[in-house]
């Protein structure tokens, strides 16, 4: 079974933690009829705080992965400021950690080797894994001046995590302000054409704006050609994981929740629909989405989770697809509680039985 990491989730058929406005940690459980509170973790020894990165200066926009060879292997990255964190010379770079023993110690953290000449701000690191252990790191990269078109840059690693390579402009900056807000996925179903890509997904502020999608092949050498997803110039914060079926699903807030697909391994895209057209959208939250990738009867399930304000502060919803994002559920469902605290930035992982955890 897979395991959870950097934030402790107890599994039920669907259990969530989420952190009030008074830095308290609290789990429900949700039975999909309705939210009712599973046990106050806020004094549980389960949740122990490991210092990754051991440095005094500021770090955000933390992402995990777990080797999906070795569960014991895990790496972490963050956006660093041990360079420079104060005005004017803020320098933004990306840290990283490791662990070999399941997240109980973890080495020494590092910065990612220097990106392009004169990129002297990354940010927006995402972790993903591929089938032979290997980790794949992405990042924003730019020059700090006006109009500064952002790359996408790709880092490799090929021992565990322990050291990693600049191994590819993944997207080259188109122009203007460049692109920006990337996520990435490594397709882990062996029956897909695409199994054991690399994708990426992400906001372009170039000359066409929207949301875009790329491919690579195995070991993410080569690339494909960007393909335009959003059927509009507007949107942020794009979300990707891939269907048993050879589908790739993307989400991402524009106006309300899109959802988008490719039914061709990622050379086409369809129609945009809404998921959620509620418009207020959380100021501290995009959508996450996640396949049930299980041998039940559940496999193939499509889930998201997204914040906004519709009962007037930030609250975590939950919406399924169990065909393939035909269709949804005619109503989200409310995963946090109900009281006067702000919930955001939430993520799904489902595990080998079929179990979801959102954080």
């Amino acid at each position: 079974m897979k395991k959870y990491l950097l934030v402790g989730v107890m599994i039920c058929s669907l259990t969530t933690i989420s952190l009030a406005q008074e830095n308290e940690l609290h789990a429900f459980e949700l039975d999909h009829q309705g939210v009712y509170p599973l046990k106050d973790l806020s004094d549980s020894p389960v949740f122990v705080d490991y210092n990754i990165s051991f440095e005094t200066t500021p770090q955000n926009e933390p992402t995990v992965r777990i080797s999906r060879t070795d569960p014991n292997i895990v790496v972490a990255a963050w956006r660093d400021f041990r360079l420079g964190w104060q005005e004017p010379n803020v320098i933004r770079r990306i840290g990283y950690s490791y662990s070999h023993d399941g997240g109980i110690t973890w080495s020494e953290s590092q910065l990612l080797p220097d990106p392009l000449p004169d990129h002297l701000s990354q940010s927006d690191p995402v972790l993903t894994s591929d089938a032979s252990g290997h980790f794949y790191l992405s990042s924003t990269s730019r020059k700090p001046v006006p109009n500064y078109n952002r790359d996408m840059l790709l880092y490799k690693s090929t021992d565990n995590g322990e050291s990693f390579t600049l191994h590819a402009v993944a997207v080259p900056g188109s122009g203007m302000q460049g692109e920006d807000k990337e996520w990435i996925f490594c397709d882990p179903v062996t029956t897909n054409s695409t199994y054991d890509n690399v994708m990426i997904v992400w906001r372009s502020f170039g000359p066409e704006y929207g949301i875009k999608f790329r491919k690579s092949d195995v070991g993410a050498a080569n690339w494909g050609p960007t393909l335009k997803v959003g059927d509009n110039y507007s949107g942020q914060g794009a979300n990707i994981a891939t269907g048993t079926n050879g589908n790739i699903y993307v989400v991402w807030w524009d106006g309300g929740l899109k959802f988008d697909r490719s039914l061709d391994g990622g050379n086409s895209f369809g129609a945009d629909t809404y998921i959620s057209t509620y418009g207020s959208q959380s100021n501290t939250s995009f959508p996450f989405i996640c396949v049930d990738y299980s041998d039940n009867a559940s496999r193939g399930n499509v889930y998201v989770v997204w914040a906004d304000r519709r009962n007037g502060t930030d609250d975590i919803w939950f919406q399924r697809s169990t065909d393939h994002g035909d269709t949804w559920m005619a109503e989200p469902v409310l995963v946090n509680d109900v009281a006067l605290n702000h919930q955001y930035w939430p993520a799904i992982q489902c595990d080998d039985n079929g179990r979801i955890a959102v954080i």
